[in-house]
């Protein structure tokens, strides 16, 4: 849902001050944006009480105004700006907890914006609203994504009715719901054959860096925050409620103030993550012990490791128990989650797809920005600045911006050289699109000439980039091995004279990570596969790389990414105009 932006004075009694109107009740997302007179670096940011009980006092006419009742988490928000990167989240929910999604930015209209969530509890028709604010300029925009928004009119209903993520958030974005991760889970445990199995979430995290599950527990429960969860599923247990089983870290009241609370197990906790029987990891052996006493068989769901790298999570454990329980069998069940990760479904396609439009806007914010003299790590910022501004948490993997020489190195990532006045930049970046850190992305190429012209040579080596991109993609249909479309790409580079100039694959699937599982030599229909042929001349000082995002179908494919121009005409044309 989109509502009008307010704007947002600061308060006369503080100078370095800013209150921001919120609605009195809202169950939906919203964006509140400040400009550059309104917000400074070390502001205070400051919030209406009736922002957080939906009551509008007598006293909220005057601006910032708040009681002693308020939450806490809602008296005093202290936003320092340290850097253009600075972010800052924090929730509400029902239970009056505040989720605040606040962007620094260098932007010459923009100097914060806040993305923010509220879901507070319904008012009735007498309550009273907060007062109108004369001389308001109404804007509205997309949200980050985890509180994103249908177009509604303010003080109306969503238009449609609001997914729910495991978590708790309501949304109107794309979303995979409970269910579907429930059907996984199903499907998983007819596949076991009445094995006993498990995944488990790893651990990692903190101050310095956010976690993410193991892929194959995310894509299963869609829990992206709960390090140190294990999925027990045992399809032998005679109580149904029992099949799927849940593992938590205990519940730690004293560190949760300092990381995020979690709270008890209770019904609420059940429902938020989707599982009849949930546990704390504290019962985990002894549970998993008794489970595998009545199987005596067991499966490996995590991959198979080489012989130089550690054993799989799961392995390890079966491997200890097959030392304790006689005749207790192992076998190898590494691919049965990888082939259904490798076919998507609607709701992972309109989460791609949607990655793919923010993906498309990032570009475009290149497109306006990229000439001579601006800094590969300009560019990368203008992309990622795009992407959050239209919906996403930020790049699907790092950012990839090489000038000149640097585009022949295939993962360049230092993005520090300054861009010169002939070079070709190779751009290679995509957004992602899901919640906290987890979700689906784009993996996008392009090269793009700094001084919006390619000349002579660059546009002969492009044009044999772009046949091979458009003769592979041609090929492109369900079953088809992967072998031949890099077969029939590498032909066109090939019989150009540039063979030994394209060191790489043609392309690879991509899901929840950007090279994603491929657990069979064909590609099945409903897989998203990357096709980016190249061509890297280092003694001539510059590379070609295009890649777009394609969607397998049974007659041929759907070329996600296409609408990000590519051609040298489109490209020309979009620098052109946008420049100007």
């Amino acid at each position: 849902m989109l509502l009008p932006v307010e704007a947002c004075p600061r308060a006369a009694s503080r100078p370095n001050s800013t209150s921001l109107p919120l609605p009195a009740a809202v169950s939906h997302p919203t964006t509140i944006e400040v400009g550059p007179g309104d917000c400074r670096y070390g502001s205070t940011i400051r919030f209406p009480t009736w922002a957080a009980t939906g009551v509008a006092p007598a006293s909220a006419a005057t601006s910032g105004s708040r009681s002693s009742n308020a939450p806490d988490l809602m008296k005093l928000l202290l936003a320092k700006f340290r850097t253009h990167q600075d972010h800052f989240r924090m929730e509400i929910s029902p239970s009056s907890v505040l989720n605040f999604n606040i962007q620094a930015t260098t932007d010459s209209s923009v100097a914060a914006r806040f993305t923010s969530q509220f879901s507070l509890p319904s008012l009735q028709e007498s309550t009273p609203q907060p007062p109108a604010r004369s001389g308001s300029s109404h804007r509205s925009r997309h949200t980050g994504q985890s509180c994103s928004s249908s177009a509604v009119t303010a003080g109306t209903g969503p238009t449609r009715q609001h997914q729910r993520r495991p978590g708790g958030h309501p949304m109107t974005e794309p979303a995979i719901t409970p269910e579907e991760y429930a059907d996984r889970r199903s499907r998983v445990l007819t596949e076991l054959d009445g094995c006993t199995a498990l995944v488990l979430a790893g651990s990692g995290g903190g101050l310095e860096e956010d976690f993410r599950p193991d892929l194959n527990f995310e894509y299963l429960t869609g829990i992206v925050d709960e390090s140190g969860a294990i999925l027990l599923l045992d399809p032998g247990a005679p109580q149904k409620d029992r099949q799927q089983i849940l593992f938590l870290s205990p519940h730690q009241p004293e560190l949760e103030r300092w990381d995020g609370w979690r709270g008890p197990i209770d019904a609420k906790l059940k429902e938020k993550f989707g599982f009849k029987t949930v546990m704390r990891t504290t019962h985990f052996a002894n549970v998993l012990l008794q489970c595998c006493k009545k199987s005596k068989k067991s499966m490996c769901l995590h991959p198979i490791a080489n012989h130089d790298s550690p054993v799989g999570p799961d392995l390890e454990i079966l491997n200890r128990l097959q030392e304790r329980i006689p005749g207790f069998q192992i076998s190898d069940g590494s691919l049965i989650i990888g082939r259904l990760r490798a076919v998507k479904s609607e709701d992972e396609l309109a989460m791609i797809k949607r990655s793919a439009e923010i993906t498309r806007e990032g570009y475009r914010t290149i497109l306006a920005m990229l000439k001579p003299g601006v800094s590969e790590f300009d560019v990368q910022e203008a992309a990622e600045h795009g992407y959050r501004k239209h919906g996403s948490r930020g790049a699907f993997y790092g950012t990839i911006v090489g000038t000149g020489f640097n585009g022949t190195i295939l993962h360049y990532r230092a993005n520090c050289e300054t861009i010169g006045d002939d070079d070709l930049v190779v751009i290679d970046s995509g957004a992602r699109f899901g919640i906290g850190s987890g979700g689906y992305g784009s993996d996008v190429t392009r090269t793009y000439p700094a001084s919006g012209i390619f000349s002579s040579r660059q546009k002969e080596i492009y044009q044999i980039v772009l046949e091979s991109l458009e003769t592979t993609i041609a090929t492109v249909k369900a079953g088809v091995a992967y072998s031949h479309l890099d077969a029939v790409s590498r032909k066109v580079i090939t019989d150009a004279g540039h063979g030994d100039h394209y060191p790489h694959g043609v392309g690879h699937p991509i899901g929840l990570e950007v090279h994603d599982v491929q657990p069979d030599p064909t590609v099945p229909e409903g897989a998203v596969i990357t096709i980016e042929p190249g061509i890297y001349l280092p003694d001539e000082g510059f590379g070609v790389r295009i890649e777009d995002d394609i969607l397998v179908t049974a007659t041929g494919s759907e070329n996600l990414t296409g609408s990000i121009p590519k051609t040298v005409e489109e490209i020309e044309s979009a620098m052109a105009s946008s420049q100007t």
